[in-house]
């Protein structure tokens, strides 16, 4: 039998024997508490893989308060409003490939996330 890694046991948990009637949870919270006990490891996984996939997005927001900080303070009174304008049309085509690979990443997330509960 093969040696089972640190990432399979981060997923899976450890190896224990089969629930019986009494080992099943009486209600929600409990129902919660034991897949937080259980699953730990793979719930902070979970989390690092769903800011992994959101970095761009932020990343694109922080150039775009960024760059209109930056450019804004050299533009007339007049004209910022249509400076703002563009740019937040330019950043926005931009975000939008960006907003597809986050929900991308969820949907992976919420599909194992959904096996882990049922």
């Amino acid at each position: 039998m093969a040696k089972k890694g640190f990432i399979y046991k981060a997923l899976y948990g450890k190896d224990k024997k089969d629930f019986t009637i009494n080992d099943y949870p009486k209600n929600r919270f409990e129902a919660f508490f034991k897949l937080l006990k259980s699953y730990f490891l793979s719930w902070i996984m979970l989390s690092l893989l769903t800011l992994l996939f959101s970095l761009p997005l932020i990343l694109l927001f922080f150039a775009k308060s960024a760059y209109i900080a930056d450019r804004a303070k050299d533009i007339a009174e007049q004209q910022l409003l249509s400076f703002r304008f563009s740019v937040e049309l330019v950043f926005g085509v931009v975000a939008i490939p960006l907003w597809l690979i986050l929900f991308t990443g969820l949907q992976g997330v919420l599909g194992i996330i959904r096996k882990m509960v049922f």
